[in-house]
């Protein structure tokens, strides 16, 4: 099995917890386990870095079977974008804040290795999008993939944009705002959430655009099918503006034009039989939390007291 390894330079897990880790994915001569250049820089600078194991850089794509992300979210993210489009599983273990993509902690890896060996583990689909950027002449000068969102942002931090939109060739709406994104299902629970939108689940076959801080009351977020194509034309006074792809970014001058759709690239993302996504959403964005549900010792004060 050919198994390569991504890591986060920020680790919260302790090196006795990333020891086990990298002890469990190398137990087997067989295999073939490669950790990214950086990261192992980093496990031999604190002096845990396993024998034996060749390296690689964060570039192109990756021919392997599995990607293990060791990280928070940003680590999982670039670890997806190295084994978009192949067939290759991946797999984020949270040593970083959140975790939301990367669901698994580490300390359980050892009692699922086994399935996610064996081939048993859940593979759950995610889609990607495509951003091209072309100039006047419509030639393309930039181009990616991102996970969660394609991001088109103002440059100037005093002023907003104005961005023309339009679906499928056809205008839809001229956006006065800091910027619109356009989301995945897996990416509504990312920046879009945090600028409005709604959560989807991540196997609709559907696109969100959401506008950000948007200087109008009637501006709200909308979903399209996932066959749609999305172009943007940007007016700013700085006269630049910037896309980031996962937060990525570059700038480029208002008289490109980008494009957005839906990626032919999947990203193969494998669960344990434990995981359910709705948990996910309740453990670690707090979703329907409810102080009425909690039980408590503690006396409380009656929203509505009784008189005497």
């Amino acid at each position: 099995m050919r198994i390569n390894i991504i890591g986060s330079t920020h680790q919260t897990a302790s090196l006795d917890t990333l020891r086990g880790i990298l002890d469990l994915l190398t137990t087997d001569s067989a295999d073939e386990v490669t950790i990214d250049s950086r990261f192992f820089s980093y496990l031999m600078q604190h002096k845990i870095a396993p024998s034996g194991v060749k390296t690689y850089p964060l570039s192109g794509t990756i021919d392997t079977d599995l990607m293990v992300c060791i990280g928070g979210d940003g680590t999982f993210l670039r670890g997806a974008k190295l084994v978009a489009g192949t067939e290759a599983g991946i797999i984020g273990l949270n040593s970083g804040h959140l975790g939301f993509l990367s669901s698994m902690q580490p300390d359980i890896l050892s009692s699922y290795w086994d399935e996610i060996r064996s081939g048993r583990a859940q593979v759950d689909e995610r889609a990607t999008l495509e951003a091209v950027v072309t100039d006047p002449d419509g030639k393309v000068i930039h181009q990616g993939i991102a996970l969660n969102e394609v991001s088109v942002i103002r440059r100037d931090i005093l002023s907003m944009i104005r961005v023309t939109t339009k679906v499928c060739g056809q205008w839809m709406v001229d956006y006065q705002a800091d910027g619109v994104l356009v989301s995945t299902p897996t990416g509504s629970s990312a920046y879009a959430l945090s600028v409005g939108g709604p959560l989807v689940h991540p196997n609709c076959s559907t696109l969100l655009i959401v506008p950000i801080a948007p200087h109008s009351l009637t501006m709200r977020p909308i979903l399209i099918p996932d066959s749609m194509t999305i172009d943007f034309t940007i007016s700013s006074r700085s006269g630049t503006f910037a896309i980031a792809l996962d937060g990525r970014g570059k700038d480029f001058p208002d008289n490109c034009r980008v494009t957005v759709r839906k990626s032919d690239r999947i990203v193969r993302v494998l669960h344990t039989s434990s995981y359910q996504y709705f948990e996910n959403l309740r453990k670690k964005l707090m979703w329907g939390a409810d102080s009425r549900s909690v039980d408590s010792d503690e006396d409380e004060t009656p929203l509505y007291p009784t008189k005497d």
